[in-house]
């Protein structure tokens, strides 16, 4: 098959044109490509955006319920007395009341000094804004016919103390025989430490 000039002339002109139509062609799927890229990290930057929003929603929400249960507790602890200023001749008062009350005999305590509320006690630390925990560490000792008598008299104090009453230990010990009035008892000795804590306005 011979080609004249004039079919040179179309064939260059058609592959000019087939040219252009592979670098649009191309262009546009390069295009296309690079606009989605850009779409999808406007769609990540957003999306992070919104999470961002609903996390720092939901901080606040906690803070503000943690804040309030603050608040009724602390409001709690002042219609309890706790924020009172410690009161041992109170304290003396109400035991003597309660020991007689359940017939505890060979009742016999001490306090110690008051001094900052241990961690341990506290999770929270010994400090609450403008204020402080204290506590008074009592060790008493006790005789009784069972231990529901002792857990009875603690369950009294904590119930009456003008103060938060928490149990470090008791330890209970059976009476010798001989020691024993068979029939009337008491047929146990205990000892328990108690924490007496009180609330504080910092000077």
């Amino acid at each position: 098959m011979n080609f004249t000039a004039a079919d040179l002339k179309y064939l260059r002109v058609a592959l000019i044109g087939l040219g252009l139509a592979i670098l649009i062609g191309a262009g546009s799927v390069w295009a296309a490509n690079y606009f989605r890229v850009l779409a999808e990290k406007d769609n990540k930057a957003a999306l992070a955006k919104r999470i961002d929003a609903q996390t720092r929603l939901s901080r606040v929400s906690q803070e503000q319920q943690e804040l309030t249960e603050k608040i009724l507790l602390f409001q709690n602890l002042v219609k309890l007395g706790y924020t009172a200023t410690e009161d041992r001749l109170d304290w003396i008062e109400q035991l003597d009341r309660l020991r007689k009350l359940r017939k505890i005999t060979d009742y016999q305590y001490e306090f110690a000094a008051q001094q900052p509320a241990d961690i341990g006690l506290l999770p929270s630390g010994a400090s609450a804004g403008g204020y402080e925990f204290l506590t008074s560490k009592q060790t008493m000792k006790m005789k009784v016919l069972h231990e529901g008598d002792v857990w009875n008299f603690i369950n009294d104090i904590k119930a009456q103390a003008r103060a938060l009453i928490v149990v470090r230990s008791c330890t209970f010990e059976r009476l010798p025989i001989a020691a024993v009035d068979r029939g009337t008892g008491p047929y146990l000795s205990a000892e328990c430490v108690l924490e007496w804590i009180t609330l504080k306005e910092r000077t």
